[in-house]
C-alpha cells in the first residue's frame, strides 16, 4: 500500500472538532465539579461542628468528672465513692466512643479534599487525553477528505488524480473507494465515446 508523503490535515475542521467537544465536555465536567464542591464543603461543615459540639461535649464531661473526683477527695461516704468509680468508668468508655467519632469525622474531611484533588487533577488529564484523541480521530477522517479533494482538484485541472489507498485507519474508505470507482466509470465512458468518435 502507497504511503502518502505529504501530510494532509484540515486543521480548521480538526481544531473546531475538538475544541467543540472539550467545551461541551469542560462544561459538563465543571458542573459536576461544582455541584460536587458545593456538597463537599457543605458536608465539610457540618462535619466541622459536628467535631466542635463533640470536643465541647468532652470538655464539659471532663470537668463533670473532675468535679465528682474533687468532691470525692474531700471525704464522701463509701456508697457514693463507689458510685463516682462506676460513673469515670462509663465517662471513660463515653469519652472513647466521642474520640472515635471525632477521629472518624476529621478523617472524612481530609479524604472530601483529597477527593476534590483527585477530581480535578482526573479533569484537566482527562481534557488532555480527550484532546490528543480527537486531533488524532478527526485527522483520519479529515486526512481521507483532504485526499478525495485534491482527487477533484486534479481532476478539474484535467491532470491524472493519482489515486492511492488510503492508510490503514482511516475513515471514509468505502466513499473513496466508490469516488476512484466513479472517477475510472466517467474515464472510461468517455474513452469509449472517443474511441466512437475516431470510428467514424
Amino acid at each position: 500500500m502507497l504511503k502518502r508523503k505529504q501530510k494532509l490535515i484540515n486543521r480548521k475542521f480538526q481544531l473546531k472538532s475538538v475544541f467543540t467537544i472539550l467545551t461541551i465536555s469542560a462544561v459538563t465536567i465543571t458542573c459536576a465539579v461544582l455541584i460536587m464542591l458545593i456538597i463537599t464543603a457543605n458536608n465539610s461543615k457540618s462535619m466541622k461542628e459536628s467535631v466542635e459540639g463533640l470536643n465541647k461535649a468532652i470538655a464539659i464531661e471532663n470537668s463533670i468528672i473532675e468535679s465528682f473526683i474533687e468532691f470525692d477527695q474531700a471525704g464522701a461516704n463509701t456508697a457514693f465513692v463507689m458510685k463516682i468509680a462506676e460513673i469515670r468508668n462509663d465517662h471513660d468508655n463515653s469519652i472513647k466512643q466521642i474520640w472515635k467519632h471525632v477521629s472518624g469525622l476529621e478523617s472524612v474531611i481530609i479524604l472530601n479534599h483529597y477527593i476534590i484533588t483527585a477530581i480535578i487533577v482526573l479533569f484537566f488529564l482527562q481534557s488532555i487525553i480527550f484532546c490528543f484523541y480527537l486531533i488524532h480521530f478527526t485527522h483520519r477522517i479529515a486526512g481521507p477528505v483532504q485526499v478525495i479533494t485534491r482527487y477533484m482538484e486534479k481532476i478539474i485541472n484535467g491532470e491524472k488524480a493519482g489515486f492511492r489507498a488510503l492508510r490503514d485507519k482511516d475513515e471514509l474508505k468505502e466513499f473513496h473507494d466508490k469516488f476512484i470507482e466513479m472517477v475510472k466509470k466517467i474515464d472510461s465512458s468517455r474513452n469509449g465515446k472517443a474511441d466512437e468518435v475516431k470510428d467514424e
